[in-house]
């Protein structure tokens, strides 16, 4: 996969198309990020929101926003996570793009999650199921709904648990 990123960079990089660039940074910095290279990943979340606040490319800035809380939040960093996410969310609701609204409240529920405060993270989780209702993706809406048992699970309410993981196989 690194190998694609880096071919589809060169590529495009001669060719002015700035958004195709700030998109192929942000997958690249996704992939860096799964290979737990977060200095890297960083690196191109970066250089993607730079580019895409250049030419005032919202959603591409909004999903940089929104990978650099991610780094954050896998460096513990909770409350620089939380900030970036949000900035994202409110990209996204100015949009509004639905899969960008969930991805973020996604992102903040984990944040929340793992600070404890429960009630936020599953106001967040509530959040992601309604945006992916909106498109009708019932593999995100599962994701949000394994989330919110987890929430319960870590509250020891595990009948409520159980139904969230219920809802989620249905």
């Amino acid at each position: 996969a690194m190998r694609y990123a880096q071919q589809a960079e060169k590529e495009v990089a001669g060719l002015g198309y700035p958004r195709v660039r700030a998109e192929n940074k942000n997958y690249t910095g996704i992939i860096y990020r799964n290979l737990g290279n977060y200095a890297k990943a960083m690196e191109c979340f970066v250089e993607a929101r730079a580019i895409a606040e250049r030419y005032a490319y919202k959603r591409e800035e909004g999903y940089a926003l929104n990978n650099i809380g991610d780094i954050y939040k896998y460096q513990r960093k909770f409350a620089e996570a939380q900030s970036f996410s949000m900035q994202a969310l409110k990209i996204f609701k100015q949009m509004p793009d639905s899969a960008g609204m969930y991805y973020c409240c996604i992102r903040l529920g984990e944040i929340a999650q793992s600070l404890s405060n429960y009630p936020e993270a599953h106001r967040f989780y509530q959040s992601a199921i309604m945006y992916s209702a909106s498109f009708r993706n019932e593999v995100w809406e599962a994701g949000a709904l394994n989330r919110i048992g987890q929430v319960y699970r870590q509250q020891g309410t595990y009948p409520k648990a159980l139904q969230a993981f219920y809802a989620a196989l249905a």
